[in-house]
């Protein structure tokens, strides 16, 4: 997990409990109230791990032969 991932979880951490709103945190994380709610919501159902990237080291499909 990256240091940007990390910092994205402090503040989603902070507004699952309640002490930030979702549009001070999507302002913070630069993403709208829409976004932090699929977030959070991937976070309580997949864990902390929820926010990471789900192509990670993987190519693109749009790059690949097979799209044509």
């Amino acid at each position: 997990m990256s240091a940007r991932d990390r910092d994205r979880l402090k503040v989603l951490h902070e507004v699952g409990k309640g002490h930030l709103t979702q549009k001070q945190g999507g302002e913070q994380l630069g993403v709208t109230e829409r976004w932090v709610r699929k977030l959070l919501a991937r976070i309580r159902k997949e864990g902390d791990g929820g926010i990471l990237h789900r192509l990670p080291g993987r190519p693109s499909a749009a790059g690949s032969d097979a799209a044509t």
